[in-house]
């Protein structure tokens, strides 16, 4: 079963990143459940660079983790994610792959 991924921050000009989850994603290694941003353009614009797996983006990352339930977040410090977040993400169980 594929790990479920959200993506967190990154921008589109990040291509080797963008390419990595893309390759993972292809093998089925993961499931790309959702993107977010620090506001709802720039995810959109980032959910845009997967154009076949579509994932949902967002804004609020509480409704983030609420609708999608990622087992991972690979975050590259937007700015919109705050201690409050990420102790959320702990209580979760929640993984976290900081590139930043």
């Amino acid at each position: 079963m594929p790990t479920r991924v959200a993506i967190l921050g990154l921008d589109p000009i990040q291509r080797d990143w963008l390419a990595a989850v893309e390759s993972l994603r292809a093998a089925e290694d993961i499931e790309l459940v959702s993107v977010g941003h620090r506001s709802l353009n720039l995810a959109k614009d980032l959910a845009d660079q997967f154009p076949t797996a579509r994932p949902p983006a967002f804004d609020d990352l509480r409704l983030l983790l609420q609708d999608t339930a990622p087992q991972i977040l690979l975050l590259d410090r937007p700015s919109n994610v705050g201690i409050d977040f990420l102790l959320a993400c702990i209580a979760q169980n929640i993984g976290i792959l900081s590139l930043g």
